[in-house]
């Protein structure tokens, strides 16, 4: 930081950091716009945050680019700089990346707006590499094509790559940068793959999952954690050996930040109930174990399956995907899209797909099932068998082909 700084303007941290703000505010002006819990008073700054004590402001489930969006615009409000109406397309994606609810209306409206139109160039170039529409966005291409590529140049300590992207004005430049985001998704793919190998190898599986290692770093944490989360359906824990911190993730249902604050051998927990960040210390460790495993005794683990609605795979339509995804157009935490259970269905072949053969597709008469990342998943299935299937549907009208989508959540083989 400059010695002449007259003003920092910290984003999206720090609203408790107090002795730090305390020892910068002698020499300087200090703006925190963050939008995490606050646990003690910081009278050392001028602090925008919707959580702040006497705030009146109805949407408690806004994130910093939100936040910092309305600064912005309050400000402009006298200076008249700015359009800040050109900018919706970045808030409704920051608002997705950082997994904040979809019920509040306010939320899905600048979501909305997001999915109408891009200006961003660099998400104009995202898009295009992608082989997106640009016209018929989803919320399900924005978490699950853009906002991933984006956060691989924060995983591969690129930042600067997305940053440079984002601040792009020329269309050919932005491609090229678009580029090597795709290349550094692929290889953080495949240190994701290698980093979760080595966990479930060495983590010990009680009621919840925990993984403490030299081999993982703090920029692959949370998404290790993630994966252990989706296939055990238990909270997991994924810490670096050097320093036994690390991330937590668990089922939306779980306030595991909660419970593990109030555990006496955990130093911290920050961050959002499902996902954060921690610490224990190694000689502290037994005993967080034993007390979280009868911690958790009072916590239900279940592994049903809820799903919307129930039809026969003849009353599948191409109407009834339309209708569905219309209704689903904005969704998100808290929103979840509509599952959709189909029965009887018939299928024509299972395959691997694409040429790295990760994904699995099974295929029927009218719709292609799909399961990303699980190359084994539903093996035993085989042509003429007939599922029971739950997942999500989309739309696939690829080459001017129209096929019906399922990302299969799970499957019952008919005997």
């Amino acid at each position: 930081m400059p010695n002449d700084t007259d003003l920092l303007i910290i984003l999206d941290s720090s609203s408790n950091s107090v002795e730090a703000c305390k020892k910068l505010s002698e020499s300087m002006d200090i703006i925190i716009i963050d939008h995490h819990e606050i646990d003690v008073d910081n009278p050392h700054v001028l602090l925008v945050n919707q959580q702040q004590e006497g705030c009146d402001y109805p949407n408690k489930n806004i994130s910093a680019v939100l936040l910092v969006h309305k600064f912005v615009e309050l400000m402009d409000y006298n200076f008249n700089k700015v359009d800040t109406n050109y900018y919706l397309d970045l808030v409704g994606l920051g608002l997705l990346a950082d997994s904040m609810s979809m019920l509040p209306l306010e939320n899905r409206w600048y979501v909305n707006q997001a999915l109408k139109q891009i200006n961003n160039v660099g998400l104009l170039a995202l898009i295009k590499a992608k082989r997106l529409n640009e016209n018929k966005l989803t919320t399900f291409d924005l978490n699950f094509q853009l906002i991933p590529l984006i956060n691989s140049a924060a995983r591969m300590d690129k930042l600067e790559v997305a940053l440079e992207l984002l601040f792009e004005k020329d269309f050919k430049k932005a491609r090229k940068l678009a580029g090597q985001m795709i290349d550094m998704n692929i290889e953080r793919k495949e240190i994701l793959e290698e980093l979760t190998e080595h966990c479930l190898y060495i983590m010990k599986n009680e009621k919840f999952i925990i993984c403490v290692s030299d081999k993982t770093s703090k920029n692959f944490n949370g998404l290790v954690a993630q994966k252990l989360l989706s296939q055990f359906g238990k909270p997991a824990i994924v810490l670096q050996s050097s320093s036994n911190s690390g991330s937590f993730r668990s089922p939306s249902d779980i306030n595991l930040k909660e419970i593990l604050n109030s555990c006496p051998y955990v130093e911290y927990a920050a961050g959002h109930a499902p996902a954060g960040g921690t610490q224990i210390l190694p000689e502290n460790m037994d005993k967080f174990i034993e007390w979280i495993n009868t911690e958790l005794d009072y916590v239900e683990l279940g592994s049903n399956i809820v799903y919307d609605l129930e039809v026969e795979e003849e009353n599948v339509d191409w109407d009834l995907i339309e209708n569905i995804m219309e209704f689903d157009l904005v969704h998100g935490n808290g929103s979840p899209p509509i599952t959709l259970r189909i029965n009887n269905m018939i299928v024509d072949d299972r395959v691997l797909f694409p040429k790295s053969q990760e994904h699995v597709k099974i295929i029927t008469e009218d719709i292609d099932i799909l399961k990303f990342s699980d190359p084994e998943y539903a093996e035993e299935i085989d042509t003429f068998d007939i599922v029971d299937v739950v997942g999500t549907v989309s739309k696939n009208e690829f080459g001017g082909n129209k096929r019906m989508n399922l990302m299969l959540e799970d499957y019952k083989l008919h005997e």
